[in-house]
């Protein structure tokens, strides 16, 4: 055996190292062995139905064509790609419906094709040997031999049955192009993520509108917050016979999603990213974001991943019933098609969006393992799935968020608070919005590469309590008193933000942004546009990228901003690279490793009214840094080792000193990250009150100029008086106390804020937490005995007579506000109350103050009366009437079929064990009144009968007995069974077995001799013993109740044994024949 195995051995490692090409006549068997593995047996095929359509070669440095892989149609029912070289794997694709039509091909199909040509040539041109399980597989596909591999599984039938394509009807809602005279096509990321979406049938309607200009089709627009998407009238079809509706449902929802993707439309191909490869960047990634409803997309780079991870987050989406959108990238650039099911052999299910064309399983790689994949810019889109979140702006487009949320956490209000900060930043809005932000700590999910995404046109303001009025001044937060903290956990991006126009820019406003990570731009805060503005960007690191705290990618605006102690390879407190504005900022103590400690400028970049200081490159003094080629427009600023530009201040490197020759910066405490300025700073009233885009008010809320100066940096100079009042007033009155004025709309607490400056130029703030009253009505229900006086709430009143009376009188509340009491009275009179109740004999009656024991009587009717005071005081008579009732026998009789099972009078009772005829059964319940009854019944068991006939008929004869009617001339000659189910005089079932004997010539009697068989009903065997009869070619045969023959035996003597062990339970007919004549048939029952 040993050397068998040696043998077998040494031939599989032969064969593995010599890999040759493999032609056309093997491919073709290869294909077919796995198509009849992989189809139903009803489909099989054979060698003639498969039809080589494609062969794909490539020119080898000798100059010669070597095919690389080949594609066999199954007739119309599907086809096999089949690799051209037995190093890699054999089979790349294959469906079980369709054709390949080389006519009709995708170019997301002929990419992925490509790409499996390009694998196959690097390994033929490599000499890269086959792999032990790749040579397995020729081997079983050659022989027809496959083992299947039963640890694996499928996913089951591809979740996407839509068929849509970009052409004709599909493309009725795109751009006309009139020199084409045609529609553009919709785009293949456009019918990937509408697949999805329709998949999903979400949304019902989108979030916000988007509108963009698309040369030379103008400005393409579409309004998603007003769109109802008729998923319902979505067929997965379009043809020419399609309502209407249909295809204008289908189309539309195209349409939409390449406006929210700003694709580049086109008549003979449309281009759009499925990627957000830059945060805000326009892409499907973003589009199911932003104006879908699907904020949970994740995106994923094959290059990150291992080749079995990449398969197995595959596989993990399909699983949780999630399809994948997936980008592969070609020579001619990327395609985007869906990945929805898989097989038990890591085949990928894809549908091409093509109209089903080559819609089929394919290998992600050619290669096992992938250790030479070729990734290609293959990109995925996983977590793809409906919001359940759902946020609704208040009439003032306000979103209010709290940590945990509160009421039913729509973000309509502070007490219906929504805890979805992410979602609600990153959605869009049909009008501009502002989300306030109650104060606390917020995280994102750490699955996703930001944690919050602010969308262009929406504002989010933190520092609240979370009870302001919606009329709010927002300059009068208190961000220090109320901090608001966007926290990145060391794990991710912290914010990005879009709007590069001041007509759309996005605004950031009053947070801390800390503890960001990532290997790209801007670890804090990802700068697409938008406005940050009194914020705090502190302790985020970009290990491998540019601008730890703030990355500027296109136009923004960085005001009363403080960011100390980024890090970053360049840019360790900012980098930009676009024209952005730097007003009041104050960027210290951040490192960079290559450039740039403070800030880096690679475009355009104005600096106003700044300090940078304490910055570092490495251990290096390094502030400012930037291209050669760039503007960086430095003024009113405070350097550290000085900068050139309009009156800037050189900066000791030391924060305080007495060195009179020296310009100290003297921050409050720079160790503890007290930023705030000491009097004696050199950055008092040295800074540029007609700058840019400056804010009335700094970082702690305090108040910029004062007499016509500003300081630099994000700290105003001065002190701050803060005091907190409370107080109270009515609805109605106007509060006028301590400088406010102010009319409430509503009862409850309102937060008011009031800023002025005093005499000594102190920032004076007064926050008053005011409770409004309304003039209330208090509602009292009371009730008196009738001739009795009411003396309470004031009242002093006697009534003359029973019922109902309203009481009511006006008061001053507590506080001051007025207040009306009213109460309805009860004025009762002495009453009798009558009580009827059931007793059953031997129990007690304990209620209403009645002690009866019902066993010192006789069943019958009793009548008590008590006298009592009800709950009113008054006098009240109660009248029992009593019924006593003894327990009583009921007696049934009934019949049933033996077998069935009776289920009446609250029995369940199967009758097939029961061997009397009649069965009594005996049981206790309960009757109306709650009492013991005794329950007798006496059940007849009707008999089921099974009638057992034989006869014999001439073949061609009509057999009419015992209601059977049956035409010989199509029976064979022999015995023929029958059998027919009827109701037996009882109304049971009864079964008629009927054993005909079927002859050709005229009918012959039967022998008369005798028969014993024994034991009968039998377990193992039976002896059948024959009395004086001539056993000459006698034979007994063995029958189930279908006429099958089971056992066939040659009698020899007069007591012959058949072996029936191996029959089941049941009924058997024994037939004893001599010469081809029926002579008896004897029934066996088998135990």
């Amino acid at each position: 055996m040993k050397k068998v195995l040696l043998f077998l051995i040494v031939i599989f490692l032969i064969d593995s190292l010599s890999a040759n090409p493999v032609d056309t006549s093997i491919a073709k068997q290869v294909a077919v062995n796995f198509y009849n593995n992989k189809s139903q047996s009803k489909t099989q095929k054979s060698l003639r139905d498969f039809i080589l359509v494609y062969e794909a070669n490539s020119l080898q440095k000798a100059g010669n064509n070597q095919p690389l892989y080949y594609i066999f149609n199954a007739g119309n029912t599907g086809f096999v790609i089949v690799a051209a070289n037995d190093q890699v794997k054999p089979v790349l694709g294959y469906s079980t419906e369709g054709i390949f039509d080389l006519e009709n091909t995708s170019p997301a199909t002929a990419e992925w094709l490509d790409a499996y040509k390009k694998e196959i040539q690097y390994v033929v041109e490599n000499e890269i040997p086959a792999t032990a399980s790749i040579t397995q597989a020729w081997q079983e596909l050659k022989s027809g031999n496959l083992l299947r591999q039963k640890a694996l599984k499928s996913s089951g039938s591809p979740m996407i049955t839509t068929k849509w394509g970009q052409g004709n009807r599909y493309n009725s809602q795109c751009p006309y192009d009139a020199n084409a005279r045609a529609y553009c096509v919709t785009g293949c990321v456009v019918v990937a993520m509408s697949q999805v979406m329709n998949y999903w049938e979400h949304p019902v309607k989108g979030l916000g509108s988007n509108s963009y200009v698309d040369n030379p089709y103008g400005v393409l627009s579409a309004d998603f917050e007003n769109t109802t998407y008729q998923f319902d009238s979505m067929p997965n079809a379009l043809y020419s016979s399609t309502p209407a509706t249909q295809i204008y449902a289908v189309a539309l929802l195209m349409h939409h999603c390449g406006v929210g993707i700003e694709i580049e439309y086109g008549v003979y191909g449309s281009d759009a990213s499925l990627a957000e490869y830059t945060a805000g960047s326009p892409s499907a990634e973003l589009a199911l974001k932003t104006y879908f409803g699907y904020p949970d997309v994740i995106g994923l780079d094959r290059s990150q991943f291992s080749d079995s991870q990449w398969v197995n987050i595959i596989k993990n989406e399909i699983d949780s019933g999630r399809p994948v959108l997936y980008r592969g990238s070609g020579d001619v650039g990327g395609h985007a098609f869906v990945f929805d099911a898989y097989n038990d052999s890591d085949y990928f299910h894809i549908n091409w969006g093509w109209t089903g064309y080559a819609d089929g399983y394919f290998l992600v790689s050619a290669l096992n393992p992938m250790s030479y994949s070729f990734p290609n810019g293959h990109y995925i889109l996983i977590n793809i799935k409906p919001t359940p979140y759902t946020i609704i702006p208040d009439s003032n487009h306000i979103v209010y968020i709290s940590p945990t949320g509160a009421g039913n956490k729509d973000g309509s209000s502070w007490s219906n608070a929504s805890p979805h900060l992410a979602f609600a930043m990153q959605r869009k809005y049909s009008q501009p919005t502002q989300i306030w932000v109650k104060e606390g700590v917020y995280y994102g999910d750490t699955n996703l590469e930001t944690a919050f995404q602010l969308s262009a046109n929406n504002s989010v303001y933190g520092g609240f309590a979370g009870n302001e009025h919606p009329t709010y001044d927002l300059s009068l937060r208190d961000l220090s008193f109320r901090p608001t903290i966007l926290d990145g956990q060391n794990k991710q991006r912290v914010l990005s933000m879009a709007g590069a126009t001041d007509t759309n820019r996005s605004l950031c406003n009053g947070f801390i942004i800390q503890n960001g990570f990532c290997n790209e731009g801007g670890a804090g805060v990802y700068m697409n546009g938008g406005r940050l503005m009194h914020c705090i960007v502190k302790n985020n690191v970009s290990d491998s990228g540019y601008g730890g705290g703030v990355y500027v990618r296109k136009n923004a605006h960085v005001i009363n901003c403080l960011l100390h102690h980024n890090k970053a390879v360049f840019g360790g407190g900012a980098i930009v690279w676009d024209t952005s504005y730097f007003i009041n900022c104050d960027l210290v103590s951040n490192q960079a490793v290559s450039n740039g400690g403070g800030l880096y400028n690679g475009d355009t970049c104005f600096v106003n009214n700044c300090i940078f200081w304490g910055n570092k490159r490495n251990t290096t003094n390094n502030q400012i840094a930037g291209n050669s080629s760039t503007l960086t427009e430095v003024a009113y600023s405070a350097i550290q080792g000085s900068y050139a530009g309009t009156a800037n201040i050189n900066l000791n490197v030391n924060n305080d000193g007495n060195d009179t020759s020296q310009r100290y910066v003297r921050f409050v405490n720079p160790d503890s990250n007290n930023y705030k300025l000491q009097p004696n700073s050199v950055c008092v009233d040295a800074g540029d009150t007609q700058v840019l885009y400056l804010s009335i008010y700094d970082l702690a809320g305090s108040n910029r100029i004062k007499l016509a100066q500003i300081d630099i940096g994000s700290y105003e100079y001065g002190c701050v008086l803060n005091q907190m009042l409370k107080d109270t007033v009515c609805m109605g009155d106007v509060y006028q106390k301590n400088g406010f004025n102010y009319t409430p709309d509503k009862k409850g607490i309102v937060l008011l804020v009031e800023r002025y400056l005093s005499h000594d130029f102190c920032d004076s703030v007064v926050q008053l937490e005011l409770v409004v009253f309304a003039s209330d009505t208090t509602f009292f229900e009371d009730a008196i005995c009738l001739g009795n006086a009411y003396n309470k709430y004031g009242f002093d009143t006697l009534p003359t007579r029973q019922g109902t009376m309203i009481l009511q009188r006006n008061l001053t509340n507590v506080y001051g506000c007025d207040s009306v009491i009213e109460v309805s009275l009860k004025v009762i009179d002495a009453d009798t109350t009558f009580l009827n109740h059931n007793l059953c004999y031997g129990d007690a009656y304990l209620q209403n103050g009645f002690a009866i024991h019902s066993d010192t009587l006789t069943p019958g009717r009793f009548q008590y009366q008590q006298f009592l005071t009800n709950v009113y005081g008054c006098d009240s008579v109660v009248l029992l009437n009593l019924s006593v009732w003894d327990m009583d026998i009921i007696t049934v009789y009934d019949t049933i079929c033996k077998g069935e099972v009776y289920d009446k009078f609250g029995m369940h009772l199967s009758t097939g064990f029961i061997t009397d005829d009649t069965v009594k059964i005996t049981t206790m319940t309960t009757n109306q009144y709650g009492c013991d009854s005794i329950f007798i019944l006496y059940l007849k068991l009707q008999p089921l009968s099974d009638t057992i006939i034989h006869g014999e008929v001439v073949k061609g004869e009509l057999y009419q007995q015992n209601g059977f009617v049956i035409a010989t001339d199509t029976v064979g000659a022999g015995l023929f069974h029958a059998q027919r189910s009827m109701l037996n005089q009882y109304g049971c079932d009864s079964v008629i077995y009927l054993t005909l004997n079927v002859s050709l010539a005229i009918k012959e009697q039967q022998e008369t001799f005798k028969v014993m068989v024994y034991p009968n009903p039998a377990h193992n065997y039976i002896d059948i013993q024959f009395s004086s009869v001539d056993l000459r070619n006698k034979e007994m045969e063995l029958s189930d109740i279908t006429g099958k023959l089971l056992k066939k035996q040659i009698l020899n003597r007069n007591v012959e044994r058949m072996d029936l062990s191996e029959l089941t339970k049941g009924m058997y007919f024994l037939t004893i024949k001599g010469d081809n004549h029926v002579l008896k048939i004897l029934k066996i029952i088998k135990q």
